[in-house]
């Protein structure tokens, strides 16, 4: 009896995925197999120092927090972030990220065709209409690319949709900006692989 006993909780604890836990830190317990991607959060996204120098791109200074939100009936945010860039090599040319985690994937879906399509459609004294589109689902199934000038500023917006995630990336600046936004997607992208 005692070797049956012995043999089945070898089996047991033989058979069991890892988990990461740390209910002392308040971390989610995340299983070490199965998992279909290592994005967990927003903060996951955030461009890291070498990304940055992939890019060509440094930080203006400014903190990339990512906020956290309590999740209830009245706030579908989860995580968001706003990060603030510049192209080195470009003059005068900022680039604007923001990161939102929201409850679920149809709720991340429904604010990337309000937000893409209200901006799309706004015209006013401090940005101009949009003039054409660059790509559309180039980064996965829900991705808008446009561009819109005015005199010598150009403007280039890339909206992601990825799960949970919706990026948004903004430049303003010189028109050699576009090639550099398209990088920042396919890093983006590549965090999700």
């Amino acid at each position: 009896m005692i070797a049956l006993t012995i043999v089945l909780v070898g089996c047991q604890s033989a058979s069991q995925p890892s988990i990461t836990s740390s209910t002392d830190t308040n971390q989610t317990i995340i299983p070490t197999t199965n998992t279909t991607s290592p994005v967990f959060g927003a903060q996951n996204l955030v461009l890291t120092a070498q990304d940055l120098a992939q890019l060509g791109m440094t930080s203006n200074g400014t903190d990339c927090s990512v906020q956290n939100y309590p999740n209830n009936d009245y706030s579908s945010l989860a995580q968001y972030a706003i990060c603030d860039y510049n192209i080195t090599s470009l003059n005068n040319t900022d680039v604007i990220i923001e990161l939102s985690k929201l409850s679920n994937a149809s709720i991340a879906i429904g604010a990337y065709q309000y937000d893409s399509s209200h901006l799309r459609g706004y015209q006013g004294p401090n940005l101009p209409a949009f003039n054409g589109t660059i790509s559309n689902n180039d980064y996965g199934d829900m991705s808008a690319f446009y561009y819109s000038n005015e005199s010598t500023t150009f403007y280039y917006h890339l909206w992601i949709v990825k799960g949970l995630y919706l990026i948004h990336i903004t430049s303003k600046g010189d028109k050699g900006a576009q090639s550099y936004i398209a990088n920042i997607g396919k890093v983006f992208m590549s965090k999700f692989n």
